[in-house]
């Protein structure tokens, strides 16, 4: 079944090419049966997921330059299963959703799910960094094309930031790619073989600077953060909800595959230093919200917050801090999706998205209203949601790190909480505008959209286990991969970012499928 992997990588490429022959409505059909059916690889991929095993599975590897070590190596474990899962949901909602979407607009879309999957699976890293610059290809050619009026602005805007961070982050990869020539002798750009050496402190602090820059500006960190607004605000509707369910992920998972396991010394020593970013972050971003006019712009700077949040759980490296990032990717995917797609419902009904024009579409949209609430309530982390779980296993996560700082996390929220019941209040309450008596309230097709995102909501914040297991086994596995490194290596037992084994006593910690085997710790 390992050759599953790569049709779910490379179907939706596929099928995007075939759209040039197609016009019309045709286009929309096609590109909805192919997201279905790649939905339907990625259900068969998740079947067949050893929850018990926290290696990676459905491994494929192919050289492509045998001299640098570049090769074709894909695989999945419990942290990139479920982004590989959400990114084939988004897309394929997206799709049924947005009725009236041209054809180059739905190859750009089914282009994205193919890339980002790609990013989601590849263990050679610089098969990831071409998935990871490829991205930009398609966003920028929606924002560019089908943004609104201050669209090129915008993508300027994104690309300077997203292809100078990813610049920086070359370096960093060329460096490491060197630094392992010098201890093994051989060039190699497997993940997994990197995973085998540790550098010392400085040379960790310097590519963690690289590296770090990079993916900061894809999640986006305070202050890269200044392109977010405007792209989600000047992106289409799919445009958006992709962006902040799918896109901004890149960045979160790329620090919990390389940043963490490759710099865990560095890692460890900053991570209080992130952990003050990341409640400025989450203030910033909630305080920011509570004075927006647009409401594209406000799940801008909601959706930086709650970043905020993720990046808090991933550096407590902890296996609750950890899991609860991983687990919080996937709930911020889906609601902040659903928020945009009610977003994009309702302009579509009023043709405005700003705050001040609405008022009391509750009357004539009950049921639209019905379902904002819901999905708000999980944004603000009601108990029995989805996102409930994942912050309280992030702040507890890093509860352990620091309590000061998961306290002051956690309050934020109280001002998250209060901006968005002002903007539900303002929009769906009070007295209906004569222009909105007489709205339509959601369509079947519509209900068909929003009812899975409410399910997934409830059911999984009942009872999570199903998402749980199977990314517990994984950040185990990761979590033993940094205590390993950090106890054999130390910070600075590596002189001049020389090994401080001999090439020949270079200890074994992995298996071929990824799996970290270190004696007297379970099985």
């Amino acid at each position: 079944m390992n050759y599953l992997l790569s049709i779910i990588i490379f179907f939706p490429s596929f099928a995007a090419t075939l759209l040039y022959v197609l016009k019309g409505e045709n286009s929309r059909i096609f590109g909805i049966i192919a997201a279905a059916l790649e939905l339907l690889f990625v259900v068969l991929l998740w079947s067949e997921f050893n929850v018990g095993y926290g290696g990676i599975q459905f491994s494929s590897h192919i050289d492509i330059i045998h001299s640098y070590g570049i090769s074709y190596y894909v695989g999945v474990d419990g942290i990139s299963l479920f982004l590989i899962a959400l990114n084939a949901l988004i897309t394929l909602l997206a799709l049924c959703l947005f009725k009236y979407l041209k054809t180059s607009l739905i190859i750009a879309t089914l282009c994205l799910e193919s890339i980002m999957m790609g990013v989601f699976s590849a263990l050679d890293v610089m098969l990831f960094y071409i998935f990871w610059e490829l991205s930009l290809l398609p966003i920028l050619y929606t924002l560019g094309v089908w943004g609104g009026e201050k669209r090129i602005y915008a993508a300027i805007k994104y690309f300077i930031y997203a292809f100078g961070g990813s610049i920086i982050m070359l370096l960093g990869i060329l460096y490491f790619a060197y630094q392992y020539k010098l201890v093994m002798g051989v060039w190699s750009f497997n993940l997994l073989d990197w995973y085998q050496i540790s550098l010392d402190w400085q040379t960790q602090k310097w590519l963690f600077v690289a590296f770090f820059v990079g993916m900061a500006v894809k999640i986006p960190l305070f202050p890269l953060h200044s392109w977010q607004p405007h792209t989600y605000t000047q992106a289409p509707f799919i445009g958006s909800a992709l962006l902040s369910a799918v896109v901004s992920k890149m960045g979160a998972y790329a620090l919990l595959r390389f940043v963490l396991p490759l710099f865990p010394n560095a890692s460890d020593s900053l991570n209080v230093f992130i952990g003050i970013i990341c409640v400025f972050m989450i203030v910033y971003g909630a305080m920011i919200s509570f004075v927006q006019k647009d409401l594209k712009t406000l799940l801008a700077y909601s959706s930086l917050s709650h970043m905020g949040i993720i990046v808090l759980g991933i550096f407590a490296l902890n296996a609750e801090g950890l899991s609860g990032a991983v687990f919080f990717m996937v709930t911020h995917g889906l609601v902040v999706a659903g928020l945009f797609f009610l977003v994009g419902v309702v302009y579509e009904r009023v043709q405005t998205q700003q705050i001040s024009s609405l008022q009391g579409l509750a009357h004539s949209l009950p049921k639209l209203s019905s379902v904002f609430g819901i999905v708000m309530m999980c944004s603000l982390g009601l108990p029995l949601t989805m996102g409930f779980v994942g912050e309280v296993l992030c702040l507890y996560g890093y509860f352990q790190v620091s309590p000061l700082i998961a306290f002051l996390a956690g309050s934020s929220f109280f001002v998250g909480a209060i901006y968005m019941l002002v903007v539900f209040k303002k929009v769906f309450l009070g007295t209906t505008l004569p222009q909105y008596s007489t709205l339509k309230d959601l369509r079947l097709r519509e209900k068909s959209i929003f009812i899975p995102i409410i399910a997934f909501i409830i059911c999984f914040g009942i009872y999570p286990k199903p998402i749980l297991e199977p990314i517990d086994s994984s950040v185990q596995t990761l979590v033993k991969t940094i205590e390993a490194k950090i106890l054999s290596y130390g910070s600075n037992r590596i002189i001049e970012g020389q090994n401080p084994y001999p090439y020949e006593h270079i200890p074994n910690d992995f298996d071929d499928e990824g799996m970290l085997i270190i004696p007297n710790i379970g099985d």
